[in-house]
């Protein structure tokens, strides 16, 4: 049986930690949501999804009034699903399909054509794309605190040198803290990150040279380039497909 459920909510709505036993795919019909789970923040625009696997912990929180869509999938047919929460990008056929499950309510393999459905939600959850805009938090204390004060300093950037005494570790010690829990370069996430601030801010309806500026970038000319390499697009057409 899978099972679906949909719901708006206003902008701010909290929906606090829960641990399910299902994977579920969340998808943001309109709005935007922020994610964390499993020791990651995901942004997840309108027409985007997210992925949390069976047993994981996750909250999430809404960007304006936001439509959501979510289908839960039982333990035994996420066996070939990812095992870790990522954002999923969304194209036309899993959009629909999601749309038809939750009209549906559900589905049961009983039922005529249901069975189906269910292996082409399974397949296309599989071949989806995974969506740029995510970031994986360490889990260390000390790498933790340091990533706080990158997010928290994206425009004055303190240096490696000024992170690490702050949190009392070597510049070579944090750095590898990083690569190990984050699969990144300190300077790497520290660009993930301004990625993921401007981005939310451009969401918000401000220009692309306010965006790039708040989350740091020397330029807007520095942020459109970035963006493009991230994700295929400009910010522009990111913004306008997002209003389609």
């Amino acid at each position: 049986m899978i099972r679906s459920f949909g719901a708006t909510y206003d902008d701010g709505h909290m929906v606090n930690d829960h641990l399910y036993y299902w994977g579920r795919c969340v998808y943001s019909a309109s709005g935007a949501i922020r994610v964390y789970a499993e020791g990651a923040r995901l942004l997840v625009p309108s027409a985007q999804a997210v992925w949390v696997p069976p047993g994981a912990h996750s909250s999430l929180n809404t960007r304006r009034r936001t439509s959501l869509k979510t289908v839960y999938l039982p333990a035994e047919r996420c066996r070939e699903l990812p095992y870790r929460c990522q954002g999923v990008e969304v194209e036309a056929l899993l959009r629909e399909l999601i749309l038809d499950i939750v009209r549906t309510g559900y589905l049961d393999s009983n039922v005529r054509g249901h069975a189906a459905r269910a292996e082409l939600l399974e397949m296309l959850l599989i071949r989806a794309a995974v969506s740029p805009f995510s970031l994986i938090m360490p889990s260390d204390a000390r790498a933790r605190r340091a990533a706080e004060i990158i997010r928290h300093n994206l425009v004055t950037s303190p240096t490696l040198e000024s992170i690490s005494g702050s949190v009392g570790v070597s510049a070579r010690t944090l750095q590898r803290l990083f690569l190990h829990e984050t699969g990144m370069h300190l300077a790497e996430w520290r660009q993930a990150a301004r990625m993921m601030a401007a981005t939310e801010t451009l969401l918000d309806g401000v220009s692309v040279a306010e965006a790039s500026l708040a989350a740091g970038y020397a330029s807007p000319s520095a942020f459109i380039c970035a963006f493009q390499q991230r994700t295929g697009r400009t910010p522009l057409q990111f913004r306008q497909k997002r209003r389609d």
